[in-house]
């Protein structure tokens, strides 16, 4: 027993018509999926920025204690080369040398760790 369409376009257009829907529903899916993503990430990193940038928490806590330590590391050189150079200058100047490029080229000289 054979089957006899009697419209054939009209099978199409029905099989078309369920890919078609298929396909929104699936694209809907997939948007609403990136949308709720894009929604945990970005509350992650606002999450992270409130405690970056908040006095008491523990992010912004760790980024002073590190702040501290590199800047008082950096003015403990700072304070140590300048004395070490202004000592070296003086030294030089009173063994006598009043020329500046000599005195210059004495100061570097004495002041090499």
């Amino acid at each position: 027993m054979s089957v006899i369409i009697k419209h054939p376009t009209a099978a199409r257009y029905r099989a078309l018509w369920a890919v078609f829907v298929l396909f929104c529903i699936f694209a809907v899916v997939a948007v609403l999926t990136g949308v709720i993503y894009l929604l945990i990430i970005g509350q992650e990193q606002r999450n992270r920025l409130v405690d970056c940038t908040t006095p008491g928490h523990e992010c912004y806590d760790q980024g002073q204690e590190q702040t501290g330590k590199i800047v008082g590391g950096l003015n403990d050189a700072t304070y140590n080369t300048v004395v070490s150079v202004v000592s070296a200058a003086l030294s030089c100047y009173a063994d006598g040398i009043k020329d500046r490029e000599a005195l210059a080229h004495c100061t570097v000289e004495r002041s090499k760790p």
